[in-house]
């Protein structure tokens, strides 16, 4: 009598099973650590308002921006907005509405008379 070979099963050996078994669950620990860290870094404390509100990053990345009192800021032609209290002009693309409905100014480096990048109006100015 010819004997036939047994079919080969698709079950593992134990020790492969539990190898990537493993890996799996150590990729996916790493992933939730990474999405973590993602979503609830934000940048340093200088680039948030007293308030609590954030500046987006893209404006002054985290560094450039303090709040200053609205009457010191004026809208001059084209929707321009001039600082009066050292002469800058923010262009129309420069000016945004304030997230905590109060203003503030972006400028190189934070300085009074750095390069002006952007600006926060109360809603409705």
């Amino acid at each position: 009598m010819l004997r036939t070979k047994e079919p080969e099963t698709s079950r593992m050996r134990p020790e492969r099973s539990w190898a990537i078994r493993t890996t799996i669950i150590g990729a996916a620990i790493l992933l939730i650590a990474w999405a973590a860290a993602v979503t609830f870094s934000r940048p340093a404390g200088a680039h948030d308002t007293v308030s609590g509100w954030a500046y987006p990053w893209a404006c002054c990345a985290g560094q450039d921006c303090r709040p200053v009192g609205c009457d010191t800021l004026e809208e001059i032609e084209d929707g321009k907005v001039r600082d009066i209290e050292n002469g800058q002009v923010y262009s129309r693309d420069m000016v945004q509405s304030s997230g905590d409905n109060r203003c503030h100014v972006c400028t190189e480096l934070g300085k009074l008379d750095g390069k002006p990048i952007c600006a926060f109006l109360q809603h409705g100015s």
